[in-house]
Formats: structure tokens, sequence, C-alpha cells
């Protein structure tokens, strides 16, 4: 889908890297519409190496990832390297992990496996070495300009939601009218706990399978989601588990390890073992890395990303056994490109390990996501929106103008 951007990586750094391409930035950059009020965040007052305000470059670097171009390749880049060098290194995997889950999906399955595996080698580097050691390592700022580069280069596809559960399915005539339908599943029964789990989880479970084996996403997404809600139900009622049969780490919590959502990942594993024996599906790599990333606990994964990760788990269950080719694409067709540009990518960890480091932590301050709304006096507003659009527009002339991607 976005196979022209390989083309343009590849002459990207040509030109010599010189921090004149941004340069140290002393007023916020404007990332509201025309229609959008003003915002003041608190982390606004806490700026960046580059001299930024913290969330101005979080909200810049997300929008850069999205876009294709040049110009936005080198912001992905320069935004990566300010926030990092800044002390939000996991606030940046946070922000690609986001990115890549919205965004790429099941069109690239092979970048969580990629990412994981940088992920892992970075944060064993960074452990071993005090901060600033390990933000100048050239190694380092290597493999972190890759993970960004990668990303962006994945084909997009983005993530589905889950379906609405009306809330007369959680009464007893409907289960009875709709459970019990389907056979019982063999795949299931090595999963379900008799005596320790409900007998209601193995009657979802059942019809979870079923749609898988029919291919059907939204019905499956359906079952866990009303499973879900019927754990919930049960927890706030009766302070009990549907699933008492602890699954996953012992680093979890007794609530994470008895969940639905465990009992759900356990059947996902016994569902593409059945299929990879059976030659329907190729991409274990890529699957194993899912499920690690639901069930390994992780900061840098909200509840609701970790949620997310389902849906694509069972995205692949039901979609990839149906295709001509079932197995992941490759990451990065053009990897000469690739590398001409990573050859490069250290420049602009230089361009801002040149400044000092923020006096205050901006990881706690992005931790906050307080807002506070400004003035919505009509011409305080326009004076900022003019004093902002001009700072872009220099901004772009000045990568333009470095990359020779003008007119």
């Amino acid at each position: 889908m976005y196979a022209p951007e390989h083309a343009y990586l590849s002459g990207l750094y040509n030109a010599p890297v010189s921090s004149t391409a941004y340069g140290r930035a002393e007023d916020p950059i404007n990332f509201a519409g025309d229609d959008e009020d003003p915002q003041l965040d608190l982390a606004a007052e806490v700026r960046t190496r580059a001299g930024y305000p913290a969330t101005d470059v979080v909200r810049q670097l997300t929008v850069a990832l999205q876009q294709a171009g040049a110009e936005s390749a080198a912001k992905s880049l320069h935004y990566s390297a300010d926030l990092i060098t800044s002390g939000c290194y996991d606030h940046w995997q946070k922000l690609l992990w986001e990115y890549v889950i919205d965004h790429v999906g099941i069109a690239s399955p092979r970048i969580f496996f990629f990412l994981r595996r940088q992920f892992g080698t970075l944060d064993a580097a960074k452990a071993r070495s005090e901060a600033e050691v390990f933000y100048r390592e050239p190694a380092n700022q290597r493999m972190m300009a890759e993970c960004v580069l990668v990303a962006r280069l994945c084909n997009r596809k983005p993530t589905l939601k889950w379906p609405r559960v009306p809330p007369e399915t959680h009464t007893d005539a409907w289960v009875s009218s709709i459970f019990d339908k389907v056979p019982d599943s063999p795949l299931v029964r090595r999963v379900w706990a008799q005596g320790l789990d409900a007998r209601i989880a193995l009657r979802a479970g059942n019809e979870y399978v079923a749609a898988v084996d029919a291919g059907a996403t939204e019905k499956a997404l359906f079952f866990i989601k009303w499973l879900m809600e019927e754990e919930a139900h049960v927890r706030r009622s009766m302070k009990s588990f549907l699933c008492a049969q602890g699954r996953g780490p012992v680093a979890l919590s007794e609530r994470q390890r008895k969940s639905v959502g465990m009992y759900i990942l356990a059947i996902s594993a016994e569902i593409y073992r059945d299929l990879a024996a059976r030659g329907k599906i190729k991409m274990t790599e890529e699957f194993q890395s899912l499920l690690q990333l639901y069930s390994t606990p992780d900061k840098r994964l909200t509840a609701k990303r970790r949620n997310d990760i389902l849906i694509l788990i069972v995205q692949i269950l039901c979609e990839f056994p149906r295709m001509a080719v079932p197995s992941a694409p490759v990451l990065v067709a053009d990897q000469a490109g690739l590398l001409r540009a990573l050859n490069h990518s250290q420049g602009f960890f230089r361009e801002v390990l040149v400044y000092d480091p923020p006096a205050a932590s901006i990881q706690k301050e992005l931790k906050k996501k307080k807002v506070v709304k400004g003035e919505k006096a009509l011409t305080a507003k326009e004076k900022k929106e003019l004093k902002m659009k001009e700072q872009m527009e220099a901004m772009d002339s000045m990568v333009s103008q470095l990359y020779g991607l003008g007119p």
C-alpha cells in the first residue's frame, strides 16, 4: 500500500545531516486544526532536549509516523531522537506499540516480532549503562532509528473494534437459545479445567472455536467480549472468577492469571497449533510474539492495548488460513534502501545531543495527561495560530532545502 515510500528512503540522507535541519525550538508546534480550541497541557511547560514542549513532540511524532513522504520520515527520526534523549525512552516505545497496533495490525504481523526483539535488545543495553552513555552509543541509535523506519514502511490495516454486545444477551433465555448448538471442541477441552472453570466458559469457548473455523471474525470477537462482560458481572456480584484456573506467567496478579482473557489466549494457542499441524498457517514467530505481548507484563502496554492485541490474534486465526499464502508478508522489501537510510540516521541523534538534558522529568509529566484549556479570546487564538503556522512553514522549508525536496 505504501511501497513508493521505499524509493525515497534510499535518497533521503544523501546530503549531510546537520543540526540546522530543525534547530532548537522556542515555541510550541501547532497540531490543532483551524476549528480546534487552543489548549495548554501541563507538560507543555516542560521542554525536551531540543526545546520543544514535551506533549507537542509526542503529538508531532504520532502524526509523522502516519504520513508518507521524506519530510515525515525525517521528522519521525528527529522527534524520536529528541524524545528518547530527553528521558522518554519508555514513552517512545509505548508510542510505537500504539502505532503498529492501530495502523499496521495484521497487514504486517512480522512487525510485532521485530519490535519485540529490538526492544528486548535495547532494554538490556539500557540496563547495563548510564542513560547518557546509552543515548550516545551508535549501535543503539541505529537500532532505535531502524524501529521507526521499519514501522513506517509496513503495510497498513486499521485494527478492528470490539463489536457491541447488547445487555439482553446476558440473560438465561438468550444463553439457552444460543449456546450448545455447536459441537464440543477438543481444543477447548484441553484448556477448560473442570471443577475450576465455569461451564459457561466451556460453552462460550466452543462458540469461539466454531466462529474461527467459519472465518467469522466479528462473531468470534462477539463471544470473547460477551464472556468478558459476563466475567465482569460475576466479579462484581459474586466476588468470584469464571475461570479459577490460573494461566500465564506467575509474575501476573491472581486477577490477571484467572482472567477470561488468559483463558481465550490459551484456546487461541491450541487453535493455532491445530491449524499449523494441518499446514493452514505458517507464522509461528509472529503469532508467538502476539501471545507473549498479551500475556507478559509490560508497563508500556495498557489493558486496552492488550485487548487490542487479542483482536489481532483473532483476525490472524480467522483470516490467514483462507489466504493463498498463509504466512506473514516480508517486513521490508527494499533492504538496500533501508540500509542507506540507516547509515545516516545517527545524525538525528547528534543534532539533539548537543543540547543539555532536561532538568525536569518529562516522563512523569507525560503520565499526568492533564489538560487545561487556554483563553478563548479570538484575537489571542489568531495570534497563536499565525505564529505556529509561520514556525511550521519555516521548519518545512529548512527540511526541503536540506534534502533537496523543494520544487
